[in-house]
């Protein structure tokens, strides 16, 4: 009775090892699995970083052309407002 039990016990300690040996590949299986996924990501956000800088970059640039366009028309409006002014001037001394 007791060798019987021992045996039983022996089948299912072999059971249980071939369930843990199963569940350990299953695990390596997953890191493999996650490692490869992890490196995908990285690639990923490592190439829409640097999209993003080229973006910001090229935004910059634009900024700073539309800040001297801005500025010249500054210019130009204040002359064109001096010139306006000479003229309302000279018709005012032609008229009185």
């Amino acid at each position: 009775m007791v060798v019987e039990i021992l045996r039983d016990i022996r089948g299912e300690i072999r059971q249980t090892n071939g369930k843990l040996d199963q569940t350990n590949e299953r695990l390596d299986l997953t890191r493999t699995e996650l490692s490869a996924k992890i490196e995908d990501v990285s690639r990923r956000t490592t190439e829409s970083e640097l999209r993003t800088a080229t973006a910001i970059a090229s935004l910059s640039g634009t900024l700073s052309d539309v800040k001297e366009l801005l500025a010249d028309k500054l210019d130009i409006r204040e002359r064109v407002e001096k010139c306006e002014f000479e003229i309302k001037r000279i018709k005012q001394q032609m008229d009185g």
